[in-house]
């Protein structure tokens, strides 16, 4: 998991640099700048509050700060796909946008989701 990797995929998909996003999350640009960077790891109370601040779930950071290798390599294709959609939602979600788009891309990743379970439970891989 690389929080600072999932950061730096919201930030630069609002369109902020380091100082405006930092206001937004609470928190300064040092602190920010080290995440993104990897310098400091986040914790999870720290990134509890960054996605409070962001008004998102903390499934959102996670999914974006999940690295390709963290996933087994039958389901990574499947993966790649999602991680577009989920930077679009969690910038649409901030943004309080679109918000029909939103219900779109939550029942595209809730339907890759349930066929990901199902091949799972028959033993099949992608």
């Amino acid at each position: 998991m690389n929080y600072g990797k999932g950061i730096k995929t919201i930030r630069e998909g609002l369109g902020m640099d380091t100082i405006d996003f930092s206001d937004l999350c609470g928190m300064t640009p040092g602190t920010i700048f080290k995440y993104e960077e990897n310098y400091e790891d986040l914790t999870m109370k720290e990134a509890d509050a960054l996605c409070s601040a962001l008004k998102i779930p903390i499934d959102f950071l996670q999914g974006l700060s999940t690295e390709v290798n963290d996933i087994p390599v039958q389901y990574r294709y499947l993966f790649s796909n999602m991680v577009g959609i989920l930077t679009d939602l969690t910038i649409h979600y901030i943004r309080a946008e679109n918000l029909e788009g939103v219900e779109l891309d939550l029942k595209w990743i809730k339907s890759q989701m349930i066929e990901l379970e199902i091949m799972k439970r028959k033993g099949l891989s992608l």
